[in-house]
């Protein structure tokens, strides 16, 4: 059974810059779980798939919080952006290096916390500001600033999908 999660807007968003904050807990065995979930923007909705829950051939930008480490690097739990013209599949072995926007990475563990976590992403004049805050107060530390460049309008979704197994039987789907 292919295991993912999916709420996306019902109507493209027409802003040129926002803010938005969702807070979360991602609990489970320490280094055992699902691929993770992701947050994104993208010219269509509800493409199910297997990058995280979308469709692999997305248009748009993903903020990525991936919670397993595929590499074995040790770099994982992250949050990572990718930008794609609909022509870039997301690497899962490799967590998607890449993929990934120049810089547009951290590592953060927010696997098992005691309170929730809250993510801020901003966009604002053509650029990705990102935010993390480990106990929801209102104190967020910097997580990456990247260029990049959201289509004139664009459906905004959380996608959140299991691991390789979940993955695996997803691809039979799709």
């Amino acid at each position: 059974m292919c295991s993912s999660d999916l709420v996306w807007s019902k109507h493209k968003m027409p802003f040129k810059e926002w803010e938005m904050e969702i807070t979360f807990k991602v609990t489970g065995a320490r280094y055992l779980g699902g691929d993770g979930f992701a947050l994104w923007f993208t010219e269509k909705s509800e493409q199910f798939g297997a990058t995280f829950g979308n469709a692999e051939d997305f248009v748009g930008l993903g903020v990525i919080l991936d919670t397993y480490d595929n590499d074995g690097k040790r770099d994982n739990p992250a949050i990572s952006a990718v930008v794609s013209k609909g022509d870039t599949k997301f690497d899962h072995d490799s967590d998607g290096r890449e993929q990934r926007i120049p810089g547009a990475m951290c590592k953060i563990n927010y696997r098992n916390p005691r309170n929730t976590v809250s993510m801020r992403v901003r966009y604002q004049a053509g650029v990705l500001f990102v935010g993390y805050d480990l106990r929801s107060r209102g104190s967020y530390t910097d997580c990456f600033r990247a260029q990049v460049e959201l289509p004139a309008s664009y459906y905004v979704g959380l996608t959140a999908h299991t691991g390789q197994i979940g993955r695996a039987s997803c691809r039979e789907r799709v």
